[in-house]
């Protein structure tokens, strides 16, 4: 029961130390520890214990992420780690492309930078398996997009008909810079898309009653930076049901008195709206439901009351519109049928 003292060799102090009775390692090396009892009235001194035992360095592993695809021009500090907790040095390996300076990386032509991370450990670690990546640099003549055209349904898609929906990315502060971008149909058992029509322009077909999500994007290439993906969500409703009347059927003249086609006025950037009241063409018919898509080009509404419609419809910008109508004929039974209208500027 009586207390024994450990004392480590004075040979042995760079390889391990004793704090509150604990042994620590300290490097590799052979690590001896002397065990001592002082005697008293009791006790005569006991005989000093010695031991003495190796140790070895521990190994380390290196993690490194590489920082992705890069710019001319630029920098980007790395982040890669020891398990040990030493600092890690890199070195670029593509000196034409890329240098470093410490954890700073510095961008200086386009290709492919390669940095190696390293380790060389010390008297408790052994070195680290060295690390490499290797990462894009794009030339710096490159430029940001934004979105050029944004057009989607503001109402329900119904089956049975179709949708003209349209995204377009433009060089920022640039409109006559424009490129097509990615789509993607994350719900495919709602709703498919067409190949392209031009100036990024799309037929939607619904496939099934539900919610229609689209997502745009643009990758990166060497004319211009990434754009951001955004997401659409779009309504897909039934086929809408008529009073024993005939399904929907595109008409050259519509039984409204609506035009073909429409021309606006520009006035700087804008252009002026034109509004046309819409009437019935034959007599004893009554206009009992108006719908346009897209919006943005062309819009109807009433703007008179409920017992005295008064139907008109907005020619926006230039574009094609699709209005949609549930007429009432004069046998009091209903009927649907479609005008596409185009609109100039």
């Amino acid at each position: 029961g009586r207390t024994v003292t450990l004392t480590v060799d004075s040979g042995s102090t760079s390889v391990c130390s004793i704090t509150s009775g604990a042994v620590q390692m300290l490097g590799a090396g052979t690590c001896m520890i002397t065990a001592s009892m002082a005697g008293d009235t009791d006790w005569n001194t006991a005989v000093d214990v010695t031991r003495s035992f190796s140790v070895t360095t521990a190994s380390q592993t290196i993690t490194f992420v590489s920082p992705g695809e890069q710019e001319n021009g630029s920098q980007v500090t790395l982040n890669a780690t020891a398990s040990s907790g030493l600092a890690v040095t890199y070195n670029s390996q593509t000196s034409g492309v890329c240098s470093t300076n410490g954890a700073v990386v510095s961008f200086v032509a386009g290709g492919n930078c390669t940095v190696v991370a390293s380790q060389s450990g010390d008297s408790r670690f052994n070195a680290a398996e060295n690390v490499s990546r290797t990462f894009y640099v794009w030339p710096s003549s490159r430029h940001d997009l934004v979105w050029n055209a944004w057009e989607f349904p503001s109402q329900a898609v119904r089956m049975g008909s179709t949708a003209t929906v349209r995204g377009l990315a433009q060089k920022t502060a640039d409109a006559s810079v424009v490129t097509e971008v990615e789509w993607q149909v994350d719900t495919p058992s709602v709703c498919s898309l067409s190949a392209t029509l031009g100036s990024g322009r799309r037929t939607l077909t619904p496939v099934a009653v539900g919610t229609c999500t689209l997502t745009l994007s643009r990758a990166s290439d060497s004319s211009f930076r990434a754009l951001a993906a955004r997401s659409v969500s779009i309504q897909i409703d039934a086929a809408e049901k008529t009073d024993g009347g005939s399904s929907t059927t595109p008409v050259t003249v519509a039984p409204v008195t609506v035009n073909n086609t429409y021309y606006l006025t520009r006035t700087g950037k804008s252009y002026r709206a034109k509004m046309v009241t819409l009437k019935p063409r034959r007599s004893g018919e009554t206009i009992m439901k108006l719908r346009s898509s897209p919006r943005s080009v062309c819009s109807v509404g009433n703007f008179g009351t409920l017992r005295k419609p008064i139907w008109k419809a907005v020619m926006v910008k230039p574009g094609t519109c699709t209005i949609a109508m549930t007429i009432k004929a004069r046998n009091g039974k209903t009927y649907r049928t479609t005008t596409k209208v185009i609109v100039r500027g």
